[in-house]
């Protein structure tokens, strides 16, 4: 039947990309995840991106992988001072070390050619208007009730936070109506 249990998803593509970028093709330092507040700038923008992309259903029409390096080049052309014509022209095609690097990237690590990215990059572009969040992620509030507090709840020795969620007692039908 030949299913999949686990199918790719666009977070995967995603990491695995950032990974190889930052392991060897970053130009002028531009990192993903690296212990330092651009890097993770760089990140929750190229997150929030894909975050957004998937909820729209349009994206269905390009593969886990042009979205995220297309996504991928957005972020990181923007950071490299590539914002104007980065959407509406072929910024892909002009000569940069970054479009080289970004092109040899795209090449050897998923054999995708540059112009194959295009049709995504312009429109993952209605995304980028998005306000950025990057501020880290809040606590939870004093309401929160955590995975393993919530499986506990009702247990002997658990929780009882919900009161109506307590195991009833067992009602005895009579053989009487």
């Amino acid at each position: 039947m030949n299913w999949q249990m686990f199918p790719p998803t666009m977070n995967m593509w995603v990491n695995v990309a950032i990974a190889q970028w930052d392991a060897g093709y970053a130009v002028e330092g531009l990192t993903f995840k690296t212990a330092d507040q651009d890097a993770y700038g760089r990140y929750r923008e190229l997150m929030q991106v894909i975050d957004a992309a998937v909820l729209d259903v349009d994206t269905l029409q390009y593969s886990h992988r042009i979205v995220a390096t297309a996504a991928m080049y957005m972020v990181l052309g923007q950071h490299c001072g590539a914002k104007k014509g980065l959407i509406h022209g072929n910024l892909l095609a002009e000569p940069s070390p970054f479009n080289n690097a970004f092109g040899s990237f795209l090449h050897k690590c998923f054999d995708i050619e540059p112009a194959q990215i295009q049709p995504a990059i312009q429109y993952l572009g209605h995304f980028t208007s998005l306000p950025f969040v990057y501020a880290p992620p809040s606590p939870p509030s004093a309401s929160y009730v955590s995975p393993a507090d919530a499986l506990a709840i009702g247990q002997p020795g658990g929780l009882a936070l919900l009161p109506d969620l307590q195991p009833r007692p067992a009602r005895i039908r009579t053989g009487t109506t």
